[in-house]
Formats: C-alpha cells, sequence, structure tokens
C-alpha cells in the first residue's frame, strides 16, 4: 500500500509542477535549462515509483470467465446493432475467415490466479501462469490477455478481510515451476460440482485447499470456498468421486490415468456430451449431440458466421476445444503440460522416430488440430472436433472414421515415415481436406520440456504463496 501510495503521489506532484511551468507570472527561472532539469528529476521519479510499485495478484471468482486477445471496445468495434460480442458464441464457421465472430482465446477457472497488468474500462489485462504459447514474433512464452473486471477479485481484499488467502486459494500451476502441477493438501476436480449455497457450478480442473484429511472410507471431501459476495470462507463438501487428491508417483502411471480421465469425458452420458467451445477449456454443461445451429452477424460490414448450440442461456459457453482438452485433463492428472495451442505443442514435445512406437496418450498434431492416441487395440483416437465437420463434441473415434484408408496405427505410422498426405474424414465419410502434414508426439517427453521451459524462465514462484509479496497484492478498484 505505501509503494502504490507513493506512485500516485509522484504522478500528482508531476502533473502539478508541470502545469506551474506553463505559467509565465511565476517568479521561476523558466529557462529552457530548468525544464529540462525538473523534467528530467520527475521522469526519474516516476521510473523509480514504476519499479517499486508492488506485483499486484488477482483469483477467479466465477466458474469460468472468457479470455480474449482484445480489450471489449475494440472487440465490439463495427458490430451491427444487437449483434454485441457480450455473448460470444461457442465457435466460428471457419476458423480461419470467422474469427471476429468469436475471438475467444482461453477460459479461467474458479480459484485460478492471475497477475494484473492493467485496467482498461470493465476490464482488466492479465498474465495467466498455468498454460503459453510462443509469440511468432519473439520466440517467448505468452500467457496475457483481457478479462471481465467482476470475473477477478483482488488477493490483498482477502487479508483485509481476516482471509489468509494461502489457507483458502490453492497455488498456481504455474509453467516457470512444473512441481506446481501437483500440490499438497490440494483437491482437484476431474468431474463438475456443484455448491449448493451459491449454485456455482465448477468445472473438472478447478482446484480447492482441504480443510482437513478425510477418512479412505468417506464419500466427500470437505474444502475451503472462499464466498466474494459476503466476503467469508465456507466449507463445501464436494463427493469424493468427484476428485483427484492423489497422483501416481511415475509417468506411465499419470499418462495411463490421463488416457483414462479422457474416455470418461469423451463418451456420451444421459446428459449427452461435451461441446465444442473455440478457446473453450471448461466442461460443466453436457448438451444433446446435434443441438447445433449456424447464426449470422456483420462486423464493419463484413459478414461472419458461427455456431450456437440450442438452450444455452449462460453468457459463458462452458465446453472444450482440442488443445484445451489435453491441457485441462493433462494438468488434472499432474501431468505439466502447459501448450496452448497446436503449434506450440508441435515445438515442446519430441517426435516418435522410425523404429519407435506409438503409445496411448501419445498426441497426433496435424496443422491446427491435435488428438491424443486413446487405445492402440481398437485403433482409437479422442479430439474435441469442430462443427464444421458435423461433430461439434469430444468424442472418442476410430482412425478408419476419421482418416480415408487409415484402420490401424500401424497404418499411420507408415502414413507418417513416408510422409504420405492423409484424407481427413467428416461425419457423414466424405474427404474434408487433405492433410499434408502429421507429427506424431510422445505424451512422456513433456517432462523433459517442462524443465527446460523452467530453466529458461525466472523462476520466482507465481501468486499469493510467495513469502517475500505476501502483503503487497493491491488491486485499484
Amino acid at each position: 500500500m505505501g509503494k502504490l501510495f507513493l506512485f500516485q503521489m509522484v504522478l500528482l506532484l508531476m502533473h502539478t509542477i508541470n502545469n506551474m511551468l506553463q505559467i509565465d507570472h511565476l517568479n521561476l527561472r523558466n529557462t529552457m535549462k530548468n525544464r529540462y532539469l525538473i523534467r528530467a528529476t520527475l521522469c526519474s521519479l516516476f521510473f523509480f515509483t514504476l519499479q517499486a510499485a508492488p506485483e499486484r495478484y488477482g483469483v477467479a471468482i466465477v466458474p469460468v470467465a472468457d479470455l480474449f486477445i482484445n480489450p471489449a471496445p475494440l472487440r465490439n468495434k463495427g458490430h451491427a446493432p444487437n449483434h454485441s460480442l457480450s455473448e460470444v458464441p461457442h465457435a466460428p464457421n471457419n476458423p480461419h475467415t470467422d474469427l471476429p465472430a468469436c475471438p475467444r482465446l482461453h477460459q479461467l477457472l474458479f480459484n485460478e490466479i492471475v497477475k494484473i497488468v492493467e485496467q482498461y474500462g470493465n476490464e482488466l489485462r492479465i498474465a495467466i501462469p498455468n498454460t503459453f504459447h510462443i509469440a511468432h514474433t519473439t520466440g517467448k512464452p505468452q500467457s496475457e490477455y483481457w478479462v471481465d473486471k467482476k470475473a477477478i477479485a483482488p488477493l490483498g481484499g482477502l487479508e483485509q478481510h481476516g482471509i489468509d488467502a494461502t489457507a483458502v486459494i490453492p497455488p498456481a500451476i504455474d509453467f516457470k515451476n512444473p512441481k506446481t502441477v501437483v500440490a499438497a493438501n490440494c483437491v482437484t476436480l476431474k468431474y463438475a460440482a456443484t455448491d449448493p449455497h451459491s449454485n456455482m457450478q465448477f468445472s473438472p480442473g478447478t482446484r480447492f485447499m482441504r480443510t482437513g484429511k478425510a477418512g479412505p472410507t468417506s464419500a466427500t471431501i470437505s474444502v475451503k470456498i472462499f464466498d466474494n459476495n459476503d466476503k467469508k470462507v465456507r466449507t463445501l463438501r464436494i463427493p469424493r468421486s468427484a476428485c483427484i487428491t492423489e497422483y501416481s508417483t511415475t509417468t506411465p502411471a499419470r499418462i495411463a490415468q490421463f488416457v483414462k480421465l479422457l474416455k470418461e469425458w469423451a463418451h456420451e452420458t444421459n446428459s449427452g456430451v461435451i461441446p465444442y467451445v473455440w478457446g473453450g477449456c471448461s466442461l460443466v454443461k453436457r448438451h444433446k449431440p446435434n443441438a447445433f445451429t449456424t447464426g449470422a452477424t456483420k462486423i464493419n460490414n463484413t459478414p461472419y458466421s458461427y455456431f450456437t448450440r440450442a438452450g444455452e442461456k449462460n453468457n459463458v459457453k462452458t465446453g472444450i476445444d482440442c488443445s484445451g482438452l489435453v491441457i485441462r485433463a493433462a494438468q488434472v492428472c499432474g501431468i505439466p503440460y502447459f501448450c496452448k495451442n497446436s503449434s506450440t505443442l508441435m515445438a515442446k514435445l519430441d517426435p516418435i522416430k522410425k523404429g519407435e512406437q506409438i503409445s496411448e496418450g501419445d498426441l497426433i498434431w496435424i496443422p491446427g488440430h491435435v488428438m491424443v492416441v486413446a487405445d492402440r487395440t481398437n485403433n482409437t483416437i479422442i479430439e474435441a472436433r469442430h462443427y464444421d465437420h458435423g461433430f461439434g463434441k469430444v468424442q472418442e473415434i476410430s482412425l478408419a472414421k476419421s482418416f480415408k484408408g487409415i484402420k490401424t496405427y500401424d497404418d499411420l505410422l507408415r502414413h507418417y515415415h513416408q510422409n504420405i498426405p492423409l484424407h481427413r474424414l467428416d461425419k457423414s465419410g466424405a474427404v474434408k481436406y487433405i492433410v499434408s502434414r502429421i507429427k506424431l508426439l510422445k505424451m512422456n517427453s513433456v517432462f523433459r520440456s517442462a524443465k527446460q521451459i523452467a530453466m529458461a524462465s525466472n523462476r520466482q514462484p507465481f501468486g499469493h504463496h510467495k513469502p517475500a509479496y505476501q502483503r503487497e497484492y493491491y488491486l485499484q478498484a
């Protein structure tokens, strides 16, 4: 608070003296030299206070929040009346040409910690620690987005209400410190769960701090939850079957758990299927498989089209895309996988070489899409597939229904090693397009990749579990 106050006072002083220098009748030696010295001194003070200003952190207080690359005024600019992007649809019709109609890039979950970079209107520019993409311009990890300010509460605000944030908010999963994917005394959802008090529905991947050690026969696990409405901490009881509380100690076991979880998510239940959502990284509501339609809008007189699902009343659409599916399932299972998009994962994971076999849990990359090897015996994959192909859902599907003439993983390996193009099939069995490039990537190499990323990064802990910054979290209203 003291550093922030100093920062604001210096800004006020700069503004005041700068105005004084414009007044001719003041008895100041108003020469060019004096003007230069005064302003140079003020600039030095300004940059000093900028460096001294504390890092600001916040925590997500809604079950799911959409993240964007630009703030709202730029996203909504040029929209036709009654077609604001306050409600972002499920997916663009054509990912190459219709992106302005669906600008969502990622989603934030309840209890996830963010660093506050700046505020613009009713939105915040934030940095998230649990995923990144490699920027083409710099070649460095990037993880900044814009989010609705209402979705974030300042961590410093918890202390003001007598709440110890470290006991209530789980430590952040941080790609600069891969070990954070598993946290002591922390519970991770693997299935959606509901808080009966607030009626909030939490997505798989949401983490909570435990209130104590539950017995092995207990049907529920008690966790702490910060209620932003009354600024109090409550206890929430979550079914044990919906949680992961312990992690396998070996890499093969964690990857096997990853595949098992994906299979459970991919199979249709009485509630329906997990819908495809462009930029989505949440799994709260299921839908009927074919209950989706197209819509249209205009931006600067240019027509764009999109897909949406009937009966979806929430502004924030819950669901998942191909890369979000891998991120969410991997991190739930304690795998340090942080690649936000398919191009980043291709650069960070090791390819399968000639003579090596493909394993369950390995990834299949084609331009703009990623799939998971699900079952070597039955030759199936798991993916979140776009609506444009007739699917629009998370699914387990055979290779034969995905690629023309590819019946087994041996067929796929042969095409891969011999650089033979693949013919991608849509739901009707027709060839959608020809795939000229394919990569088969080892999931177990992500552990090595994560260590390399951490070594190349500033490994300061992220968020409120950093003791040196324990009392310096502050977010201006």
